[in-house]
């Protein structure tokens, strides 16, 4: 067992210690032994330190290779859902704004960006003019402009131009343009309200414009420029990147507390090369990091903006077949002749028909036509209006001789001093009969107004009916157009202002809340069939809301037809709308006024006929008293004095 044990510790460092002195066979063998097993013992402790750290080598690099080959995994998955956030991206093409909110949610997503906002480069919005009192409102004219307009972008020299040239590149100007933020990030909403403007530029009293800015003529006024991001715009740069807003001059903060973290910013062109909007994300804290953008979100930025731009292109590319294949496009045309048809062509006669009119037909007189000699200015008129003529000049005369003014009653007043005296004399029969007179008279008067009244309310019902069958052609063809018109609105990827009014309008009428429409992001949001259902539910008869239409007012101000149809076709639909809207209002409450009027005129003739049966029978009362107090004389009486004349011829 002994055996066993030093065989198993020491033998195998006996055994090459043993050979090791044989081979060198020292003086003193012992010692040679002894200090070789020292040297043993101590290059193994060494062997053994070696391994350790050679293994502690290999699994560093074992966790190294692990760790680089989770990131690597990690950047494939990143770039994975990268590529099919992309993917998810170029799905959007029907609707914009809904392409610009992915967007945004894409970018903070897939990047170290803490907030996203997509601005787009629009004309300032001009604000509506303040109106006074509806009361003496002026009619808006149904169409204020000087043509059908044509699509914006300019006319080229199309076939007449030169073969082969190559035509001359478009230069876009910015200058006037400013940053209407549309889209915003969670928690970033704030911004949806904001805008970058050009400020215009304020000098002081020693300073005066530069040279430069005087030599160009037509060019806008000077103007600062509110934020940094301008300068891509007016350097025509792809992307702008500010490693820290901190220390860059000119950066507008909107909460107007300066912030740390890097700021970047890429621009969206379209096919054409010109600039629409721009991506623009951050890092401020203290919902980002404070760091800068990586080069890898930088490009995945860029990589968004070149997807939104060929969705935007494909999304003008449909608007622009829905106009020129849809059927909205002659909608305005066809609106105007159902309003207003042409006159029908006057039939000539058939040659050896010659003399039919005059021995069978009667030509029907022309209402145009020019008085005969001899009757200039005369008209026919109904034998009513005769009377009423006939009326006006007896008023007239009436009106010439003051009516005296009714005598106070002093036994009234000193009715309790004055119970003793005998009660006045009854009126006379000329008394009663001059009441009367005046009586009828009045009740003429009233009769006559009941007539005009009448004839009036005829008129105005005749014109309500009309203005309310033209009303019904224009809500017909709005209808008729709202497909279209829905995805031709939601397919504009800026404000297209005139038909922003126009919408303006509509909101206004049907009673929404100015503060759910007050820029075209929230507008859109009324885009859908529920809008047209509402318009075509409308009552215009109903008195208006002066509030609502001061609005309307407001917006319908200075629009015009072709500016409208240049945008949207439905916008200048709209503004028909708008119009016979308020005719058709104005009518009604027109109508309603003479009803109130006549039935007021009508109460005041039954009460003038009452008065007239009153003073007639006091007349009649009149009469019958003279006739009392005055009998007719008996025959006896007669023949006395036919014998006194005789008698009298007697004496002679």
């Amino acid at each position: 067992m002994e055996v066993a044990y030093l065989k198993g510790t020491i033998g195998e460092a006996m055994t090459e210690g043993c050979a090791a002195t044989a081979i060198a066979a020292p003086t003193d063998p012992v010692e040679y032994l002894g200090l070789w097993l020292l040297k043993y013992v101590e290059n193994r402790s060494i062997v053994i330190e070696v391994a350790a750290e050679k293994e502690i080598v290999l699994k560093h690099i074992a966790e190294e290779e692990a760790e680089d080959l989770e990131i690597k995994k990690a950047e494939k998955l990143a770039l994975d859902q990268r590529e099919r956030s992309i993917s998810h991206l170029k799905q959007f093409t029907s609707d914009p704004y809904i392409l610009f909110c992915e967007a945004v949610q894409a970018v903070v997503k897939q990047t170290g960006a803490g907030a996203c906002y997509i601005a787009c480069l629009e004309e300032p919005v001009v604000p509506e003019p303040e109106v006074g009192d509806l009361s003496d409102e002026e009619e808006v004219p149904e169409d204020e402009g000087e043509g059908e307009g044509a699509e914006p972008g300019g006319d080229g020299e199309g076939e007449d131009g030169e073969e082969g040239k190559e035509p001359a590149p478009v230069v876009f100007d910015y200058r006037t343009k400013i940053l209407n933020y549309v889209a915003a990030s969670k928690e970033q909403e704030f911004m949806l309200a904001k805008q970058l403007l050009r400020l215009p530029k304020v000098y002081g009293e020693d300073e005066e414009p530069d040279e430069e800015e005087e030599e160009e003529e037509g060019a806008p006024p000077p103007t600062v420029n509110q934020g940094v991001t301008f300068e891509l715009v007016d350097q025509g740069l792809n992307a702008l990147d500010v490693p820290n807003v901190f220390y860059k001059e000119g950066v507008h903060f909107f909460e107007d507390f300066p912030r740390l973290g890097g700021y970047f910013a890429h621009g969206v062109k379209l096919n054409s090369k010109e600039l629409r909007q721009l991506v623009c994300c951050d890092t401020l804290l203290p919902a980002g990091s404070g760091k800068p953008l990586s080069p890898l979100d930088k490009d995945y930025v860029a990589i968004v903006a070149r997807t939104m731009s060929d969705a935007l292109d494909h999304a003008e590319a449909s608007r622009i077949k829905i106009v020129e294949t849809g059927v909205a496009k002659s909608a305005p045309q066809e609106l105007e002749l159902e309003l207003n048809p042409p006159p029908p062509e006057p039939v000539e006669p058939v040659e050896g028909e010659e003399g039919a009119e005059g021995e069978g037909m009667v030509a029907e007189p022309d209402a145009e036509a020019a008085p005969a000699e001899g009757e200039e200015g005369e008209k026919l008129k109904d034998p009513e209006e005769e009377e009423d003529d006939d009326d006006d000049l007896e008023e007239e005369e009436e009106e010439e001789e003051p009516e005296p003014e009714p005598e106070e009653d002093e036994d009234e007043e000193d009715e309790d001093d004055d119970e003793d005296k005998e009660p006045p004399p009854p009126p006379t029969v000329e008394e009663c009969q001059a009441k009367v007179d005046k009586a009828k008279k009045v009740l003429k008067k009233a009769s006559k107004a009941v007539r005009k009244l009448t004839k009036k309310l005829k008129l105005q019902v005749e014109v309500t009916e009309k203005e309310t069958s033209q009303r019904e052609l224009v809500v017909a063809k709005v209808l008729s157009v709202k497909e279209p018109a829905i995805d031709e609105l939601r397919l504009m990827f800026r404000t297209p202002h005139a038909t922003y009014r126009a919408l303006k309008c509509l909101l206004y009428i049907l009673g929404k809340e100015p503060s759910s429409f007050d820029n075209w992001t929230k507008c859109r949001e009324y885009l859908n069939t529920e809008l047209f259902d509402n318009l075509q539910e409308f009552d215009a008869t109903l008195d208006r809301n002066m509030v609502h239409w001061k609005g309307v007012r407001a917006c319908m101000k200075d629009l015009k037809a072709d500016v409208l149809q240049s945008e949207a076709v439905v916008g200048d639909l709209l503004r028909i709308f708008i119009l016979y809207t308020k005719k058709v209002a104005k009518a009604c409450a027109a109508q309603r006024e003479t009803e109130a009027a006549l039935k007021l005129a009508e109460e005041k003739k039954l009460v003038e006929i009452a008065a007239v049966e009153v003073v007639q029978k006091g007349l009649d009362e009149a009469l019958e008293r003279e006739a009392a107090e005055n009998p007719p004389p008996e025959e006896e009486e007669e023949g006395e004095g036919e014998e006194g004349e005789g008698g009298g011829e007697d004496e002679d």
